[in-house]
């Protein structure tokens, strides 16, 4: 947010058991935000699905539009016999709740919730509308990166259409572009009954959809019309974390979403995470899996880098589940686990770690 006063942002869940804090909640804020930009303090997707007799409740949230937060963010679930804008607007958020924190397991039976995140004077409530029906969660694989033969600076309108676009052969799968370059982003999923919404940090760039499941990004701003183009600037260099949150039609599945990092330019020596997410390191490293001491960067895209890294050839022993998480984790060290804030980066900063390379 533009300032640290109070702010709250109301969102209205619609349709499934998952729903999303976003449209008109997290998008007025800060000015010239859209629903695509992950900015200021804002929750960007809550997931709910059955498990056990139960549902598994999940956010992904960015705090001063980063997808990690130093200190851990607090999450209160309330049950509504029917929740409006209205009445979570009127919640008392320091009642008595459902639930607490960032991934809850919640009786079945609820049909509406509120929730109620805070971190320091800022606060997001949204409201997620429960399905009749326990879902079955969806596999979003990941997202894949493709380069484009198109740049802004030589770009001209026709090649923007829908069909042009849909015609142009994407090259071969990247993790970086040029400034202005272009991308075609594909989420990993198999169900065609699955409509995907983008979203990225900041600086952002533009995203120009082309079917249910893909999008074209551009690294800069670009708006245009069938005729001309009227802006076209390449965005500065460094990362951007895309965001992919599938919304399925079906009523009886689970939303899903999937983050990774793309860099705008060169990237820094590091190592690429099994789902696409990267981490600065202070040497090459070639192997199945990495072993480094987790320290704080507040340049990195996901807060953290690793220190006197080596290769290992085994995942055992991976160092997580001794972390003071919020929600206890455990394998190799995964940085989704920090937009999920099952972990803030306090919780892990100094542990030795494993993580899984793509």
């Amino acid at each position: 947010m533009a300032d640290r006063t109070t702010a709250r942002r109301l969102g209205v869940a619609v349709g499934g058991l998952l729903s999303l804090a976003m449209g008109a909640s997290a998008c007025q804020e800060p000015f010239g935000a859209t629903r695509r930009d992950l900015l200021g303090f804002r929750v960007a997707a809550i997931t709910a699905s059955s498990e056990g007799e139960g549902v598994r409740l999940g956010v992904a949230t960015v705090v001063e539009g980063r997808p990690w937060s130093h200190d851990p963010v607090s999450f209160r679930w309330f049950a509504l016999d029917n929740a409006t804008a209205e009445s979570i607007a009127e919640l008392d958020a320091d009642g008595p709740a459902l639930a607490e924190g960032p991934a809850p397991l919640i009786p079945t039976g609820a049909r509406s919730l509120a929730l109620v995140a805070r971190i320091d004077d800022h606060e997001v409530r949204a409201v997620l509308h429960l399905a009749q029906d326990p879902a079955t969660p969806r596999a979003l694989g990941g997202i894949q990166v493709f380069g484009l033969p198109l740049d802004l600076e030589a770009v001209e309108p026709g090649a923007l259409s829908l069909a042009s676009r849909r015609a142009l052969q994407s090259t071969s799968a990247v993790d970086h572009v040029a400034p202005g370059g272009f991308l075609r982003l594909q989420a990993v999923i198999d169900e065609e009954d699955t409509l995907v919404r983008w979203m990225h940090t900041a600086p952002g760039g533009t995203y120009l959809e082309l079917d249910a499941r893909t999008a074209d990004w551009v690294a800069g701003t670009l708006r245009h019309s069938e005729d001309a183009i009227e802006v076209a600037e390449p965005g500065p260099r460094g990362p951007r974390t895309l965001l992919a949150l599938a919304l399925p039609e079906a009523r009886d599945t689970a939303n899903a979403w999937a983050a990774r990092e793309i860099w705008v330019g060169e990237p820094p020596r590091g190592v690429w995470t099994a789902s696409g997410r990267f981490l600065p390191t202070d040497a090459q490293v070639d192997s199945p899996y990495v072993r480094g001491t987790l320290i704080a960067d507040d340049d990195a895209p996901t807060g953290l880098a690793l220190q006197d890294v080596e290769p290992t050839f085994t995942p055992e022993d991976p160092g997580t589940e001794a972390l003071p998480c919020a929600v206890p984790v455990e394998g190799p060290f995964d940085p989704d686990w920090m937009l999920a804030q099952r972990c803030a980066r306090h919780d892990v900063l100094g542990a030795r770690v494993v993580v899984v390379l793509r």
